[in-house]
């Protein structure tokens, strides 16, 4: 939540200081239909460079603090090990295939797997 917080005021100030310059470099260029399209353009390029830096630099700062790190490799950890009991040995490919996974072979799967550890 906190990090998506800091890439919308990243956007809103992007979004604001791009906009602003937008319309002063369209509107000398094209008078007033080019300030309109200057504001735009402007707006939405400020938007997303500010949010991707505002991302970034928060990402900087409290990379430790929140442990976003670890909670991605902790969670891609369990993902391959889940992956690697029900025999998916394609890995995320297998993921992607519909004939390979889905609800049906999950379950005759996990079947499989209650009878090997509680016969």
């Amino acid at each position: 939540v906190t990090k998506g917080f800091a890439a919308a005021a990243g956007l809103y100030g992007g979004n604001v200081i791009g906009g602003t310059i937008g319309a002063c470099v369209g509107g000398a260029i094209g008078g007033p239909l080019g300030a309109i399209i200057g504001k735009i353009l402007g707006g939405i390029a400020g938007g997303l460079i500010g949010a991707k830096f505002s991302r970034s630099t928060f990402d900087g700062l409290f990379k430790d603090a929140f442990g976003a790190d670890k909670e991605q490799h902790k969670r891609a950890t369990l993902i391959k090990e889940a992956l690697s009991l029900f025999s998916y040995v394609g890995g995320a490919n297998d993921l992607n295939n519909s004939n390979i996974f889905n609800e049906k072979e999950l379950k005759k799967r996990y079947k499989n797997l209650a009878k090997i550890y509680h016969p």
